[in-house]
């Protein structure tokens, strides 16, 4: 069994319009959302072997939040400049070529392509807000989600205002 966690980074701040859209930080309610769903990945789902995070600094933010809430070891984070707005089919190409020893993978990134993953695996809509936090358990002996999968379990969840 496998499973895979996709989480849309925190709320990013726009109050310096100066700062490029890569460097923007978590606003003050970003760092809280990322502190509830910390805590709800801590209680409901099992322990990642790894964290895959697109190296803005608002998905790393959130990443190390979620690192230093659970006192999870710092080594199981990869920043990937791929993943900075990554589409649909950079993202199953990342997922694609992880370790099948791997059990349990967080990504970190944004939209559009987080949702349209999420739509992808599902056939069905959802979209991520920020801080949204999308769970699948799926039967599968490797990472190549480019084919159907046979779902197991899935959550939705996203810290509420």
């Amino acid at each position: 069994m496998r499973s895979l966690t996709i989480l849309r980074h925190g709320n990013a701040s726009y109050e310096d319009p100066k700062i490029n859209d890569w460097d923007r930080p978590l606003s003050n309610y970003g760092e809280i959302e990322a502190q509830k769903i910390a805590q709800y990945i801590e209680k409901t789902l099992p322990k990642p072997n790894k964290i895959i995070s697109s190296n803005a600094n608002r998905t790393i933010s959130t990443a190390k939040i979620l690192l230093n809430d659970n006192n999870w070891d710092q080594q199981i984070l990869e920043e990937k400049e791929e993943m900075y707005l990554a589409s649909l089919d950079t993202l199953l190409a990342v997922i694609s070529e992880q370790s099948d020893s791997l059990e349990h993978i967080v990504i970190i990134g944004h939209n559009p392509g987080l949702s349209d993953l999420c739509n992808h695996l599902v056939n069905q809509s959802r979209y991520l807000p920020t801080c949204g936090c999308f769970s699948i358990k799926f039967n599968s002996d490797n990472w190549d989600l480019q084919s159907k999968i046979n779902i197991l379990d899935l959550a939705y969840k996203y810290p509420s205002k």
